[in-house]
């Protein structure tokens, strides 16, 4: 193997090690937020987006439930102490731009939490229905400490459910792996989007070949490379 393939293998394994030490805290600290609180059906939290239009025609949103599970579950997760970090690009998994600007800062916001680790948890809409089967009660999205933020890369796509944190993309999901990590984006998802199908490969399989051999793998199919 040339120089440059094997810093990018030693690089993916790093991130699959980081990605599963990130699950692990976020699962145990819902886990104490939920002996703690009760299940979080009963938790006094509200959809965010509260179903009704400001005079331009914009969806009103309450973010507050966002806060509170992020208050919950903060207090079981060691933190850093940093209350912003700026990526110089947010992007999709086949690079397009996640944002207008292509880069993003995440401050110190209600709903985001800095790990000892580097890491950024950051809780993202809520459902008070969790019967939603892509998102269910609400979604969560992991960035891992690097200078570029990409989905499937190096920032990674959770859902909360009454049971626990599960990650997008497992089988039988309807954000699947075969649709929402496809490096080519065969199936033309939005840059939004794209990418997000990808956590639950990587806890389970423990690499990122997908972005290598991506016409080969599936969870019917070949579960690496080589």
């Amino acid at each position: 193997m040339t120089l440059p393939s094997l810093i990018q293998e030693h690089r993916e394994k790093q991130r699959v090690v980081q990605l599963k030490k990130v699950y692990s805290i976020l699962s145990q600290a819902f886990l104490m937020a939920r002996n703690e609180y009760g299940d979080i059906e009963n938790w006094d939290y509200v959809t965010t987006n509260t179903g009704e239009k400001d005079e331009d025609g914009n969806a009103v949103l309450d973010e507050s439930g966002s806060d509170m599970f992020a208050d919950n579950l903060r207090k079981y997760i060691k933190q850093s102490g940093k209350t912003s970090h700026s990526f110089r690009r947010y992007l999709s998994l086949d690079g397009r731009n996640y944002s207008s600007s292509g880069g993003t800062t995440i401050s110190d916001d209600h709903n985001k939490i800095f790990t000892a680790d580097g890491a950024i948890i950051m809780i993202g809409w809520v459902n008070k229905d969790c019967s939603r089967t892509s998102a269910g009660c609400g979604d969560i999205e992991v960035f891992l400490p690097e200078k570029t933020a990409k989905v499937g890369v190096s920032a990674f796509w959770f859902y909360i459910t009454p049971q626990g944190i599960k990650p997008y993309g497992h089988q039988d999901h309807a954000v699947s792996f075969e649709d929402y990590c496809d490096v080519t984006n065969s199936k033309g998802k939005p840059a939004t989007e794209q990418g997000r199908g990808c956590t639950a490969w990587v806890l389970l399989n423990e690499n990122m070949d997908y972005l290598h051999c991506p016409e080969k793998l599936g969870w019917d199919k070949a579960m690496r490379c080589k």
